[in-house]
């Protein structure tokens, strides 16, 4: 996205920062928080697997078509009004879904899902934009990384605080707390920030030919579909790992979400240190770091599969988390620097769309594989697939 703001004294840059990445913790919470008591969802709703892992899917389905729309918004208006739009709609759905969870009305806890994702579309990319334009110079990128590391330790939050919730309370009281926190995020945003921030300028909205360079670029396509492949291990760990953990190995509820919490908490680490490896350690090279990551995600998958102690699937959790996750951080300046500046944006949103294509698949599809085979065996062997697949494209990835 293109733009520019001008920050005033009040509040300044660091508190635009605190505010994003907060309300950005807590959006991403609300997102993964079903996955962390599935167990609890399908006994009260008396649902299935494969309709369960919806409720978890369809927050990512509404950012993977809705990528290509929000940025051409945040292109025409001033990106706080997208933030506070996207709030609303959070915080909004979030209220349904605790409703619509009370009275076991599964169809329409699925819609308020998707419109929760509508939500969670405009709240990412709006937030990214403000906290970029809120730092000056080289202070922007470092900025940037520290917001991005808020989704995962949302997940962290998501995974490990609702079986405690649920116990206390019920499972469904877990909407509205993580509503309420984000409601009270973008609070500490506006007090902070929103009245020092400048309209954003519009910047020249994409033209057709535009597009149709992007759509063509072989880099563009292979960079957006390790991102797939990376979104599609991320969100198969996360959604899916509590429930095996707890059906098949025997883990309670909350020794699972806190064991599977360790690997959306490397994610915090991962997203950041991608760069930093590849600039530092490897020259400005990119392509050994997803190529590296994939390489050891396709043994930890097999190993994964097999193990049974905690300790050792605490230990797996944290290595899968880093390197599962190392090169998401990356791809977002891979496939900038593969086109020219000006399409740089329609690249981004491609590689947005596929990664939130990738997300919203993976539950479903190990869902599914639960439900029609009876076993989690297939569903590793998907993972496994998804791992030797992104070797693949990572060994033919072209440098910038």
């Amino acid at each position: 996205m293109s733009g520019s703001h001008r920050l005033g004294a009040i509040g300044g840059p660091y508190g635009v920062l605190l505010g994003t990445f907060l309300l950005s913790l807590f959006v991403s919470a609300l997102q993964i928080m079903p996955a962390s008591v599935l167990t609890l969802i399908m006994d009260d709703i008396g649902i299935g697997p494969t309709q369960a892992s919806w409720l978890v899917s369809l927050t990512l389905l509404s950012p993977a078509v809705m990528a290509l729309p929000v940025g051409l918004t945040l292109d025409r208006f001033d990106n706080r009004v997208v933030l506070l739009a996207g709030t609303t709609l959070v915080v909004a759905s979030g209220v349904w879904s605790w409703q619509t969870a009370l009275e076991g009305a599964y169809v329409q806890l699925t819609l308020s899902r998707l419109l929760m994702g509508i939500g969670i579309a405009m709240t990412w990319t709006a937030g990214a934009t403000v906290v970029s334009a809120a730092f000056a110079g080289g202070r922007a990128a470092t900025a940037t990384g520290i917001y991005t590391a808020s989704a995962p330790l949302g997940y962290v939050v998501g995974q490990a605080v609702p079986p405690f919730v649920s116990g206390y309370a019920s499972w469904e009281s877990n909407f509205l707390l993580f509503g309420a926190a984000t409601g009270a995020s973008f609070v500490l945003f506006a007090v902070a920030g929103y009245r020092t921030a400048s309209v954003a300028e519009a910047g020249e909205t994409p033209r057709l030919s535009d597009f149709r360079h992007v759509f063509t670029h072989r880099g563009v396509w292979v960079v957006a579909l390790m991102s797939f492949v990376a979104y599609s291990l991320n969100l198969f760990f996360n959604s899916w790992m509590p429930t095996y953990l707890s059906t098949e190995l025997g883990f309670s509820i909350a020794e699972s979400g806190v064991l599977v919490a360790l690997f959306p908490a490397m994610g915090v680490l991962a997203r950041t240190s991608g760069g930093v490896i590849s600039d530092r350690w490897l020259g400005g090279r990119r392509r050994p770091v997803p190529l590296g990551a994939f390489l050891v995600t396709v043994v930890l998958v097999v190993v994964v599969s097999i193990a049974q102690t905690p300790p050792v699937l605490a230990a797996l959790m944290v290595l899968s988390g880093y390197f599962v996750q190392l090169g998401i951080g990356l791809f977002y300046t891979h496939v900038r620097e593969l086109v020219d500046d000006f399409v740089a944006g329609s690249a981004i949103a491609v590689l947005t769309m596929a990664s939130f294509t990738g997300g919203f698949s993976a539950p479903a599809i190990a869902g599914w594989l639960i439900e029609r085979t009876g076993a989690y065996l297939p569903t590793f062997g998907y993972a496994f697939g998804l791992a030797v697949l992104g070797v693949a494209l990572a060994w033919i990835v072209p440098e910038p």
